[in-house]
């Protein structure tokens, strides 16, 4: 790591990289905008996953709470969801 470091310095001194990677950020962003807007009828069926998703979006946009955190704590609603669903 320490050895890294020199070199960390160097990327961020080379504008070349640094718009390499703005540039492959925004690709990014793009990627993941699209694919979710593919996924969004499949996953909010009702009136519950949607309730996910606002409360999910709420905490990571609104509280900036850590994106892992509520994924995990969104996927672990859902199978709750899918459990009890099951049983009725």
């Amino acid at each position: 790591m320490i050895a890294g470091v020199h070199y960390v310095e160097k990327v961020r001194e080379n504008r070349a990289i640094q718009a390499f990677v703005a540039g492959v950020s925004a690709a990014v962003v793009g990627v993941i905008a699209v694919v979710s807007l593919d996924l969004v009828p499949q996953a909010l069926i009702e009136w519950r996953t949607v309730a996910i998703a606002v409360i999910s979006f709420f905490l990571v946009a609104i509280l900036k709470r850590d994106v892992a955190l509520v994924a995990i704590g969104a996927m672990a609603g859902g199978i709750i969801y899918a459990s009890i669903r099951r049983l009725t």
